[in-house]
């Protein structure tokens, strides 16, 4: 893999892994994108978050595998149950955590409209 120039984003390997390097994104990712779960990721970009293969204490999706939203429409289909339930807040409110959302997810690669 080439060297970046000072001052300049390295290049990535895979085009999955430039998703939401685009120019000029600042925007961490905080909140899984399939349930809307956190604040707590803070990864940079979204080829960050899903080639880390975390797994959400939430809806239990694991990232660069099953973050789809068919894995979202099971996990609500379950009942919205909690992967890990000790993680779960006691004020916990599934309208609150779905309003953090990433939709659509995943996203286009820069450069195609989604």
């Amino acid at each position: 893999m080439p060297l970046a120039e000072p001052g300049q984003e390295p290049p990535c390997e895979t085009e999955s892994e430039n998703l939401g390097r685009e120019e000029g994104a600042t925007e961490v990712i905080e909140y899984c994108p399939i349930c809307g779960h956190g604040p707590a990721l803070g990864y940079a970009s979204f080829g960050e978050l899903r080639s880390s293969f975390e797994i959400c204490d939430c809806c239990g999706c694991e990232f660069g595998y099953d973050d789809n939203l068919t894995h979202f429409e099971n996990w609500v289909a379950s009942g919205t149950n909690w992967s890990n339930p000790k993680a779960r807040p006691l004020n916990w409110s599934l309208e609150k955590q779905l309003s953090h959302t990433i939709r659509p997810w995943p996203p286009a690669p820069p450069g195609e409209k989604a």
